[in-house]
């Protein structure tokens, strides 16, 4: 016996004007910075956008949570009444995040703080100049909007719920409460390939390595290089760990190891003077560097070990990162700093054995992973070196497992180790009315079968599950490839998709689940 929801079907010239919106929205949301912890000048913009509204009974209300984690919170919810006919029908939250993750190419200008984000459209495809999109999730702000805003579309209550630093922390899905929103069915639209629903999602926990700093003079004869690694596709540590995306902060580890081993066994030795990589905690990191000094002596076996470093990670990857560039390019300026041979080895150590990749697939769900960690920052000053790597798993058990092995191996290099930002998972829930009434909408709509799936990535559901044990979530979305990179990539078509589905789904609500014993 199979669920069914029987109902209308959204006017195509209904869903062309909210999509429309959809774009309008999105393009000037794309105007305004919203980084991470840097949501305010978008939250005010929200609430113009909501006072624009009041005539149509739109109230709005700002979060009166206290800072967390030294954060301020700027959640939001915009409030609009049901139309007639679903004005006494329980409120739906339509819910996405207002920031964004903020990477550019290295030769880029841009600044985050000030410049807007500059769309490129090709064909079907909308990226942007240099920068990531922020289609994750401006895309979903946007959608929220739309509907906000058009009077021609029929829904129940609506609870348009906006939250701040999902991508740095989810601060803002943590203070979310009662005293924000009352409904107990949720549409996250943040998910990232249409037609794939999710229904449950990994747990998450930062996991910090500080290597204490002693800098050496340099006292013998060196010449220095910088060793660049560039030009691999990175992407997101969570939804495209499975990919095999070779992370810079692991080939800078082993060319590190490898240079140290050949210049060893000539009884010279590797000099470190600075290390530069990722500043994102949930990106697979593209770009790391060092600057190492050389005996001069032993320079030409230096340089020959790099290249066939080089030659190595290019055989590796051959068939993943077909634009990997490895380089050693002698440096002008002098450094009369380098780590002491102690600091390095830690610092090696700690490269070479830090956990990261794909660590366990799924048990039950075949081709879905269970547990990962990547490695996304590393930074260097004055007085430490500090690794983050982002640990996920639908166990919590696991979770904490991989967590005690980078505390175990702090302990055994003599770094400091610390914990934060540790999200809960969202435990899938197959008896959910509103998946059915999605998936049911779906296939009526546009003739397919829609895909069920969990994701190996934090979703703000994870707190919402754990806030609100009774809340009815699915997490929808467009197609976007790419996030949290350069190569951030929206289908246009897609849009009009999610749309299109949204719509549908908000005017059936008026219509229970139902059974149909034929099928």
């Amino acid at each position: 016996m199979a669920n069914q929801v029987v109902g209308k079907v959204v006017a195509d010239e209904i869903v062309k004007k909210v999509n429309d919106l959809v774009h309008f929205y999105f393009r000037e949301i794309s105007q305004i910075p919203r980084g991470s912890g840097d949501e305010k000048a978008i939250a005010d913009h929200l609430v113009d956008f909501a006072k624009s509204l009041e005539a149509s009974g739109v109230t709005f209300e700002r979060s009166k949570h206290k800072p967390i984690e030294n954060k301020t919170v700027h959640n939001l919810v915009i409030r609009k009444p049901g139309t007639k006919g679903y004005e006494n029908l329980p409120p739906v939250i339509l819910q996405g995040h207002m920031d964004m993750v903020c990477q550019k190419e290295t030769n880029s200008a841009h600044d985050f703080t000030k410049d807007p984000i500059e769309i490129v459209v090709n064909g079907d495809k909308m990226t942007a100049k240099d920068t990531t999109l922020g289609a994750d999730n401006g895309i979903g702000v946007a959608c929220a909007m739309a509907i906000l805003k058009s009077d021609e579309i029929a829904h129940p209550p609506i609870e348009a719920l906006f939250t701040s630093d999902e991508e740095d922390g989810m601060t803002g899905a943590i203070a979310v409460d009662r005293e924000l929103i009352s409904g107990n069915r949720l549409i996250n639209i943040d998910t990232e390939l249409e037609g794939t629903f999710y229904y449950g999602c990994a747990g998450g926990i930062n996991a910090n390595l500080t290597i204490p700093v002693v800098m050496a003079d340099v006292v013998d004869e060196l010449v220095f290089y910088k060793i660049d690694i560039s030009g691999l596709k990175g992407g997101h540590s969570g939804v495209q760990i499975h990919e095999k995306h070779a992370n810079a902060h692991k080939l800078i580890g082993r060319t590190l190891n490898g240079l140290f081993t050949s210049l060893s066994k000539v009884n010279s030795h590797l000099n470190l003077a600075k290390i530069i990589g990722g500043d994102k905690k949930n990106v697979i990191t593209r770009h790391a560097e060092a600057i190492v000094g050389v005996s001069t002596e032993h320079e030409a076996l230096f340089l020959q070990e790099a290249a066939t470093l080089a030659d190595t990670f290019k055989h590796e990857y051959k068939d993943i990162e077909d634009t990997f560039v490895m380089t050693a390019v002698k440096e002008t300026g002098n450094y009369d700093k380098v780590l002491s041979q102690e600091t390095l080895n830690k610092l090696v150590s700690a490269l070479m054995i830090i956990p990261n990749d794909v660590l366990a697939m799924h048990g039950a769900i075949e081709g879905l992973v269970e547990t990962s960690c990547s490695i996304g920052v590393l930074s260097q000053d004055e007085t430490a070196i500090t690794m983050a790597s982002f640990i996920r798993s639908f166990l919590e058990t696991k979770k904490q497992f991989v967590v005690e092995q980078m505390r175990v191996l702090a302990e055994l290099i003599g770094a400091e180790f610390s914990t934060d930002a540790d999200f809960p998972n969202w435990e899938p829930n197959l008896e959910s009315e509103l998946m059915t009434r999605f998936k049911q909408t779906y296939s009526n709509v546009f003739n397919v079968e829609a895909d069920l799936q969990s994701i190996h990535a934090g979703l703000e559901c994870g707190y919402f599950a754990k806030n609100f044990p009774d809340m009815d979530m699915i997490s929808v979305g467009p197609t976007i490839t790419g996030a949290h990179t350069t190569e951030e990539t929206l289908l246009i078509s897609t849009i009009e998709q999610i749309t299109r589905l949204l719509l549908n789904v908000l005017e059936q609500m008026d219509t229970p689940v139902t059974s149909d014993s034929a099928s």
